[in-house]
């Protein structure tokens, strides 16, 4: 029950109040019945006032009204006198809960009021189902919920769904109990496939349990969003082969199981690959020895694939690694083993080289090595030469493994020899240069002469190609001859040093002539001579460096012009051929 505050009216002796009594709620109606009552007294005693008059009663928003004549509502002194009373059905709002508004005034022939009221909150009045909690699950099992229906049995209906946007039911709804707490969806099929069909890219869906009930005509809804995990939907393969491709390595091992290394092309089959669950397939990637190739696929199941690999350079057999990747990012994998046969180009340890170091007679001695391929390859090896200033081989000449050719070169020329060792698949080529015939050291007997690097060409001499050094017993230079050339010119120098190292004489012949140093211990220049094509000069320096001499004669002519000099290099003497003066 629920009393008003006392309210005035213009007979200050006269109050007023408003009692409200819910008498009943009707959950079908979703409504309270109500009983309304405004009930008026004196506060002064020894008076009672008695007149005709008229009570008017708002009770949420709705108007009500009662009069009376004399003699029949006296208002007497501590004594509630009921001016009006009604009794209504006040409907509640759509979630069960409801406060009114009520209100009245008084119009009597004694005295009035003004309207005044109260804010009356009435017994909530249960409504719909609420889903109170809700798993995450996997598209293999049979979710349930746990909801509570403070409406019981009152509900016309009370039904679950399965949604993917919140609204619709894609799981349809089924009936679910008006007493109970809890409710396992039982997932057919046809279910299972239409959620899996809702989430092809992705390994997970949203997607919601809604639970509706109808009550007094009107329906209510309660949900909540959840995750379903797809599992266990790994796409499948099955028959993968591979083989050799290659119409050049096939030809030599006549097994397209056996991979020649860095030759075979291989392609890899797979007779079946299926993606689950709505899925569709994205790619195959093929792994063999670190390297990786990819192929893309589509549909939901592919037959007879086939991906061409390429090479696998590896010398033993390896593990190729197939794996399947559909839309939703499943893999499946799958492993084959590949028979290797090593391979790589020949080679040959080949030397080639003039008997005695010297002769015509050339020996060209060749050992090989290739890859067998299991018995299936064979080698063949072939040798031409040339002048090293010709420009075309010799025809090619065929040798066997391990032998010994011996060929004729010209011992005063040098060659070039190329080897060219082939198998089945490829070939090296070899080039080799043989030298000139000329022996480290040869005494020829018949002329009594010896050759250093060189062959005496005249009787009772000592030759040496190229350079002669002495060094004494300290293994420091003391002379030294050797020769250059410089364009088509050639000559020699000669340097004779001291006990320090430092060069005391040179004589050199050049484009021009020759010319001769001479020093002293010190290193310093004592005499100079400069030979000239068609003429010449000394010169004669003291101690000290200076030019105390010198002789000349002028290129092209016959005069000669001697100068003598004092130790500071100055002119003292100095004559010309046929003219002479003294200074």
């Amino acid at each position: 029950m629920a009393t008003s505050p006392t309210f005035s009216t213009s007979n200050q002796y006269i109050k007023y109040r408003i009692v409200v009594t819910e008498n009943s709620t009707s959950i079908p109606y979703n409504n309270s019945v109500v009983n309304v009552k405004v009930q008026a007294w004196r506060t002064n005693q020894g008076y009672t006032t008695d007149a005709s008059g008229a009570c008017y009663c708002t009770i949420d928003g709705e108007s009500y009204g009662y009069s009376w004549s004399y003699g029949q509502k006296p208002i007497s002194y501590n004594s509630y006198t009921t001016l009006f009373e009604i009794t209504v059905a006040v409907p509640h709002n759509s979630d069960g809960k409801k406060t009114m508004y009520v209100s009245a005034y008084i119009s009597h022939s004694k005295f009035s009021s003004s309207s005044q009221g109260f804010n009356v909150t009435l017994t909530d009045i249960p409504r719909k189902a609420e889903i109170t909690s809700a798993p995450n699950f996997t598209d293999v099992d049979n979710p349930a919920i746990v909801y509570s229906n403070p409406a019981g049995t009152a509900v016309t209906t009370l039904q679950a769904c399965i949604s993917l946007d919140g609204t619709t039911d894609t799981i349809a709804y089924r009936d679910i109990d008006k007493n109970g707490t809890n409710y396992t969806f039982t997932l057919s099929a046809a279910d299972r496939t239409a959620l899996l069909n809702a989430t092809p890219n992705s390994k997970t869906l949203t997607l919601y349990f809604i639970v509706k009930t109808v009550l007094g005509g009107t329906t209510y809804y309660s949900s909540v969003s959840k995750t379903m995990t797809v599992v266990n939907a790994d796409p499948t393969i099955s028959g993968v082969t591979y083989k050799d491709t290659n119409a050049t390595t096939l030809a030599v091992t006549s097994d397209d199981q056996k991979i020649v290394q860095a030759l075979s092309t291989v392609d890899f089959g797979i007779a079946s690959i299926a993606a689950l669950k709505g899925a569709t397939l994205a790619s195959v990637a093929i792994t063999v020895n670190a390297v990786t190739v990819t192929d893309s696929l589509s549909g939901s199941s592919v037959a007879n694939k086939t991906v061409t690999f390429g090479t696998i350079d590896s010398s033993v057999d390896e593990t190729a690694t197939i794996v399947v990747t559909d839309s939703r990012g499943f893999t499946a994998t799958e492993t084959v083993s590949v028979t290797m046969l090593p391979w790589a180009l020949p080679t040959a340890i080949i030397t080639c080289k003039r008997k005695s170091n010297f002769y015509s007679e050339t020996d060209l001695t060749l050992n090989a090595s290739y890859d067998s391929l299991d018995g299936t390859n064979t080698i063949s090896i072939e040798y031409q030469y040339k002048e090293k200033s010709s420009g075309t081989y010799s025809a090619p000449v065929s040798i066997a493994d391990g032998a010994t050719d011996t060929i004729t070169l010209d011992n005063t020329k040098e060659w070039d020899v190329k080897v060219i060792v082939a198998d089945l698949l490829g070939s090296t080529t070899y080039n080799l240069s043989v030298y000139i015939g000329i022996p480290a050291l040869f005494v020829d007997n018949k002329r009594r002469s010896v050759g250093v690097n060189a062959i005496p060409d005249q009787d009772n001499m000592l030759v040496a190609d190229r350079r002669i050094a002495l060094n004494n017993l300290q293994n420091e230079r003391v002379a030294d001859i050797w020769s250059y050339t410089s364009g088509t010119h050639r000559s020699a120098t000669f340097y004779l040093y001291d006990e320090a190292g430092t060069s005391l004489m040179r004589l050199r012949g050049d484009t021009a002539g020759a010319n001769q140093i001479f020093k002293d211990k010190a290193g310093t220049i004592q005499i100079y001579e400069f030979a000239a094509a068609k003429g010449g000069c000394i010169y004669v320096y003291n101690s000290s460096g200076n030019q105390v001499a010198i002789l000349a004669t002028g290129a092209g002519n016959s005069d000669g012009i001697m100068y003598l000099k004092d130790h500071s290099g100055n002119d003292t003497i100095w004559g010309i051929e046929d003219r002479k003066s003294v200074v």
